[in-house]
């Protein structure tokens, strides 16, 4: 598998769709991988701007140093 070919299509996708959290994710995974955990940190946040609500990715972005979900309810 060709991983920046790979990173490069998941990219494509979270431009067309921002809101497809399993692309970010997988651009996450694939930046890891290939550049390292600043490089997936710096997606993540990405991520969680375009998706400030989803968990998923807050959690993942703590995972690799970034601010803790925010786990407080909406009002």
């Amino acid at each position: 598998m060709n991983g920046h070919a790979a990173a490069q299509a998941f990219a494509e996708v979270t431009t067309l769709d921002p809101q497809h959290v399993d692309a970010w994710v997988m651009r996450a995974r694939l930046a890891a991988a290939l550049d390292g955990p600043d490089a997936a940190r710096q997606l993540l946040e990405q991520a969680v701007a375009a998706n400030p609500g989803d968990l998923g990715l807050s959690t993942l972005l703590a995972e690799l140093g970034g601010p803790a979900p925010d786990l407080t309810p909406p009002r």
